[in-house]
């Protein structure tokens, strides 16, 4: 190296020295920044902490930190007068050198439930706390729960006392959990004096008051009489009223002098008018008001109901009454006056007056039928008496066919008179005995000949049944006559209904030898048959048809006549 390049050298090297000694002044400049921030944060953590130990230390609560995994208990910055055992005896010993017993259990369980619940648990409870200097000394600690107290031995009880605590267990961790109690003891013995004072209280306000309380509860009965006399009453009124307002009835009231002093429906009997305060001779006419009068004062005087039917006339119209007057007495049963019930009966009166003359146009129309039927029997007598002068066979028969057809008539009029209904007869019963007097009539042997009716129970007006008794009776007469010669036995058939079309029918058949071929109804001579034609065509409106198989059978068919 030569000397030329020493000059060049020191000048690298002091170029060296000036950049690492700014760079150590950097660095020492960072690390002094460092330390004051450091120390700054020191002194805030300690400033931070004494803060939360003045707040801990001026708190009237008891903390504790109590670690379940490791089983150990911690005592935060407490007041020191809060507790009764010096804190050495409290730090990092375990729950159960501390709890005696099996209240580590219950103690455990109580912090467990707080932990899986995740929340803060609260609860009250009681711990019997040895005397400051006793043997068993215990700090005033939470230790179980629910007023658990420590076991008491007889030579203990008098250096113990009862402890009261609220507690909050709120977990920190997974594991761990901070407990929070504050003696409460002097806030029970206050409730406790307070809920003392408040039982005396009561006890002497429940006897000042026994008596005001017999009072009261005859005060409700009797206002609980009252008000279902009240209700009662009142549900009385409301029936009477929905009864009155159903009905035609008129309700008055008058006093001595026979004003009217109350009225319930007088509109159905003074229409508009007002009544309160009027006398009768005000609203009524001169006899109605006289009749009516007479009927009040007898009341008054006699002091005894009576009832009476009036007629009144309003407006020119009659108008009859069922009118019921008492005496109306006050609560001396002295009579103030009178109460009158009056009911429209004008409808009943002229129903009663149409019964009566229905049934005296009964009793008169009974009498007709009565009276027609004598004088048809008269006739049938005087035929009967002709006949025993006549010696014609062929006359006798036309006799008897006379005599016969008078009895089917008379045998209509006997039952409409024996009648209640006068309008109708049972045509079932009237054929049965109309047969059977025709079987007599011909002297038939009826083991021979046998009869069968067949009629349903049907009610037939007069103006129907005489037609079809006149057919029936020349029919009949008819097979008993020819239809059975020479003692031939055999069978008559009547029957009646109604067929299908809603038309009546009559059928009269035998099963004797039947019509003859040559017998033709429309122009046969006979009077029987022509009889039979005419009634059936002519008054019954029907037709009439012949069968000649196995017998003879008339069928007649109509339309009803008449009302029945």
């Amino acid at each position: 190296m030569a000397e030329a390049d020493i000059p060049r050298l020191q000048a690298d090297l002091e170029q060296q020295v000036r950049e690492r000694t700014e760079q150590l002044v950097a660095a020492n400049q960072q690390l002094e920044r460092q330390i004051a921030e450091h120390q700054l944060l020191e002194e805030k953590l300690h400033t931070s902490e004494a803060q939360m130990r003045a707040l801990l230390e001026a708190m009237t609560d008891i903390v504790l930190i109590i670690d379940v995994q490791e089983n150990t208990i911690q005592v935060a910055p407490t007041n020191l007068n809060l507790l009764d055992k010096p804190v050495a005896h409290l730090i990092n010993q375990t729950v159960e050198q501390f709890v005696e017993g099996d209240r580590a259990e219950i103690f455990f369980s109580q912090i467990q439930r707080a932990l899986a619940a995740r929340q803060t648990v609260h609860f009250e409870y009681s711990l019997n706390v040895e005397e400051e200097g006793g043997e068993n000394f215990m700090p005033r600690f939470p230790a179980a729960t629910l007023r658990l107290q420590h076991p008491l031995s007889p030579n203990s009880i008098s250096n113990q006392q009862e402890i009261w605590f609220t507690a909050s267990i709120s977990p920190i961790s997974e594991h761990s959990a901070i407990w929070v109690a504050r003696d409460i003891t002097d806030h029970k013995r206050v409730e406790a004096a307070l809920q003392k004072a408040r039982d005396e209280l009561e006890m002497r306000v429940a006897e000042r008051t026994a008596d005001l309380s017999k009072v009261n509860k005859l005060l409700r009965q009797e206002i609980c009489d009252r008000q279902q006399a009240e209700a009662a009453l009142s549900q009385s009124a409301e029936r009477f009223r929905v009864a009155l307002s159903n009905l035609p009835i008129i309700v008055f009231n008058q006093d001595i002098e026979l004003r009217y002093t109350w009225s319930y429906n007088s509109a159905l009997w003074f229409k508009d008018r007002e009544v309160i305060g009027k006398l009768d001779a005000e609203l009524l006419p001169v006899e109605d008001e006289q009749e009516l009068t007479t009927i009040k004062r007898q009341v008054l005087m006699s002091k005894v109901g009576t009832r009476v039917e009036v007629c009144l006339t309003f407006s020119g119209e009659v108008r009859y009454y069922d009118v019921t007057v008492e005496p109306l007495r006050n609560a001396t049963e002295e009579v103030e006056g009178i109460t009158c019930v009056a009911i429209d009966i004008t409808d009943r009166k002229q129903a009663e007056e149409t019964r009566q003359e229905a049934y005296n146009k009964g009793i008169l129309l009974q009498e007709i039928h009565h009276r027609v039927k004598n004088n048809l029997q008269i006739v049938s007598g005087l035929l009967y008496l002709q006949s025993r002068s006549v010696d014609d066979e062929r006359m006798l028969q036309m006799l008897q066919q006379s005599r016969d057809r008078l009895h089917a008539m008379a045998l209509i009029h006997e039952q409409l008179y024996g009648s209640k209904n006068l309008d109708s007869i049972d045509f079932r019963n009237y054929i049965q005995t109309l047969t059977k007097s025709l079987f007599t009539s011909y002297g038939t042997n009826t083991k021979a000949i046998a009869l069968q009716v067949n009629v349903k129970p049907i009610l037939l007006d007069i103006d129907t049944a005489i037609p079809c008794g006149l057919i029936v009776n020349e029919l009949v007469s008819n097979a008993l006559k020819h239809a059975f010669p020479q003692g031939r036995s055999g069978e008559i058939i009547v029957e009646f209904y109604m067929a299908e079309d809603n038309n009546l029918k009559l059928m009269v058949r035998d099963n004797g030898i039947g019509l003859s071929e040559g017998i033709n109804l429309q122009t046969h001579n006979s009077l029987g048959l022509r009889l039979v034609r005419s009634l059936a065509t002519k008054q019954l409106k029907g037709m009439v048809e012949v069968d000649r198989t196995m017998g003879t059978t008339f069928s007649i068919s109509f339309n009803k006549i008449g009302n029945w």
